[in-house]
């Protein structure tokens, strides 16, 4: 029987300064089959965990005892936490046919009351058609950037969806292995 997750909130502030996978699902259940012709198919479920070591930045305060009641936590059987994640090779605005325009004023031509003007988001996209457990291509709508991706682009973590994906093949825009 395995172990219980635990999970264990990320400490708010926290970002890390270096992340290095040191394991991904690459496939999980992976195998093949040889017909007697001598044809061999290979097949591979993309679903699993990632695993990664984290750097951060010297904390004070605080901050700091958050970090160190997190550490704690993870050392006392916590197994699992929810990591902000931040693709820092994104690409630019412009290349999913966004505006690259940044710091936009309200119509008033007033900024938030913090000073700070505003400044377009990529958007979120739907799945173009429902999918099953185990299904290897997404459809993605052809809405903001979900017909503009290409090999090696993360897709997945939302506000209420938790997984990472990486296009690994372009089937065609907007349906991606």
């Amino acid at each position: 029987m395995s172990a219980p997750l635990r999970l264990v909130d990320w400490p708010s502030g926290l970002i890390d300064i270096n992340a290095v996978k040191l394991a991904g699902p690459q496939s999980v259940n992976a195998g093949s089959t040889t017909s007697f012709e001598g044809y061999q198919q290979s097949r591979a479920t993309p679903f699993g965990l990632w695993q990664y070591t984290f750097s951060f930045q010297i904390y004070r305060s605080a901050e700091a005892r958050d970090y160190r009641g997190f550490v704690t936590a993870l050392h006392e059987g916590a197994n699992v936490t929810i990591v902000p994640f931040c693709d820092r090779h994104v690409g630019l605005k412009s290349d999913f046919g966004l505006s690259a325009e940044t710091n936009v004023l309200w119509s008033n031509g007033q900024p938030f009351s913090n000073g700070q003007a505003w400044t377009g988001r990529y958007g979120n996209v739907d799945l173009a058609v429902a999918h099953t457990k185990g299904t290897t291509i997404v459809f993605l709508s052809p809405t903001f950037w979900g017909d503009k991706l290409q090999r090696g682009a993360w897709l997945g973590f939302g506000p209420t969806y938790f997984g990472k994906h990486k296009v690994v093949e372009v089937v065609y825009p907007g349906a991606y292995r």
